[in-house]
């Protein structure tokens, strides 16, 4: 005798059996115990699961957050011989854009630049750190082939009226992920200030 064991959509998990059934209530009844039992555990794993993941993930975007990248750096152990490319990603005129035509308007602009990081890099590591900064991590590929998925980036950007400052490093010198993403930040700082530098300069004008 044997009840099947469901998940909370449906799934099936186990089959409990019972050897040697003498066909009374009473087996019947301690199986079915069992497996209201299992199917609770199981449903209750899989909420912590969902919860601990949704713990990690951006919700306004759908990327990772920041305690998704602190665990990842966290675990991760660079390896002499292996590209890795950070992609630091800050969104220009966030502020400006919530002041001027609401927050709504301020997610949409950040929901659009992390459409653009995942359809760039779907095999690489996507997180928004917060506020108006993404991280993008990608392994194995060469520096032009990333300069490219950033430019088009930006061409795609550019035509809903979107600026992202960008700051790009590639190692394959196993130096530690901390170290490569505290670079790239630099170089999108570097870049931020020359595309405010080119704003004031046009409004100057």
């Amino acid at each position: 005798y044997g009840l099947h064991v469901f998940d909370a959509d449906q799934g099936l998990h186990a089959v409990c059996c019972i050897s040697g059934w003498d066909g009374s209530d009473r087996h019947q009844e301690l199986l079915q115990h069992i497996v209201i039992a299992f199917a609770m555990a199981l449903n209750n794993r899989e909420a912590h699961e969902t919860i601990e993941q949704l713990g990690r993930m951006d919700m306004n975007t759908g990327l990772w957050n920041r305690n998704a990248y602190l665990s990842f750096a966290a675990a991760y152990r660079p390896v002499a011989g292996q590209a890795v490319t950070c992609v630091y990603a800050d969104v220009n005129g966030l502020h400006e854009m919530n002041n001027r035509l609401g927050h709504e308007a301020g997610d949409r602009m950040l929901q659009t630049v992390a459409a653009c990081l995942h359809d760039a890099f779907p095999q690489g590591c996507n997180y928004r750190l917060g506020g108006d900064e993404f991280l993008s991590i990608v392994f194995g590929q060469d520096l032009e082939w990333t300069e490219a998925q950033v430019r088009h980036i930006q061409a795609e950007l550019t035509k809903q009226a979107y600026s992202v400052s960008f700051g790009i490093v590639r190692d394959d010198q196993g130096t530690e992920l901390d170290t490569i993403v505290e670079q790239a930040d630099q170089h999108m700082l570097t870049a931020k200030r020359h595309y405010y530098e080119t704003i004031g300069d046009r409004r100057q004008h």
